[in-house]
């Protein structure tokens, strides 16, 4: 279990993920638009990995890759599912008709 300065911080990160869900929800609620939804849910990501990170008592890098935190989580919590997964491509639209 984390120490007390340790929980707080935790808790910090998981209150900003909660604010970026509450966003998310709103947005969605009023039909959109999404390029900010999908932005917001990003960010709730981030902030739920590296509020784990913190729990567990690990470092981070000041950046924002989702797959780098996850890696690193998984050499924690080897069971935890891979983030590799075809939902993370094809929502960003290109000119010549290919997703990236």
């Amino acid at each position: 279990m984390p120490g007390d300065n340790q929980l707080e911080y935790y808790q910090l990160w998981m209150k900003k993920a909660e604010e970026d869900e509450l966003v998310v929800r709103n947005l969605l609620k009023d039909g959109g638009p999404y390029s900010p939804i999908c932005f917001h849910c990003q960010q709730m990501a981030e902030k739920l990995l590296k509020s784990l990170l913190i729990f567990m008592g690990q470092e981070f890098p000041k950046n924002h890759d989702l797959l780098a935190l996850m890696t690193m989580l998984q050499k924690l919590l080897p069971d935890v599912e891979n983030i590799h997964s075809p939902y993370l491509g094809g929502w960003i639209p290109s000119p010549s008709g290919d997703n990236f």
